[in-house]
């Protein structure tokens, strides 16, 4: 609940504005591979996997749910072409797939309505990256705030972008 409650304390904060911010800690991630093409449909089939080995195994979990986009796919303007599900883990005590968040900058952006329009928010996070001067250098992580399962109306679905920068 700590973790929700600061997450929806910055969105309350930060709701319409592009924010640079130093992550001052590595954050692990459980990951599951979405398979090709990468669309909506393999990004959910990878999900629901990942959940699965997270409650078969007790995965120490946040209630949260995620997507990572290569900056490649980013730069070829395929924003919901994710490479990997995630959920973040409350500690390193997972064996098996774990992606590591490194600490550093991150550009961030809160886009609110259906995902169907998140490539909007894309541009104009990365149109604020390089107007700032600064280079995408890592992936894009996805943060489902609220999604279809806290909200009826998609107009209502609030993601979290991350993209690491330098």
């Amino acid at each position: 609940l700590d973790h929700k409650v600061k997450t929806l304390e910055a969105f309350s904060t930060d709701e319409k504005n592009v924010v640079f911010l130093t992550s001052s800690k590595t954050e692990y991630l459980a990951i599951e591979k979405v398979e090709s093409p990468q669309s909506l449909i393999e990004v959910d089939i990878a999900m629901k996997n990942l959940l699965n080995r997270a409650e078969k195994y007790s995965y120490p979990h946040y209630y949260q749910i995620g997507a990572m986009i290569p900056a490649e796919n980013l730069l070829n303007k395929r924003y919901i072409n994710a490479q990997y599900a995630f959920i973040p883990l409350e500690a390193n005590l997972v064996k098996g797939r774990i992606h590591k968040k490194p600490k550093g900058l991150y550009a961030r952006l809160y886009h609110g309505g259906p995902y169907s329009s998140i490539g909007e928010s894309y541009e104009r996070l990365i149109e604020e990256i390089y107007r700032k001067g600064y280079e995408i250098s890592g992936y894009s992580y996805e943060y489902c705030i609220f999604d279809s399962l806290t909200s009826t109306e998609s107009e209502d679905y609030i993601t979290e972008i991350l993209i690491a920068v330098k």
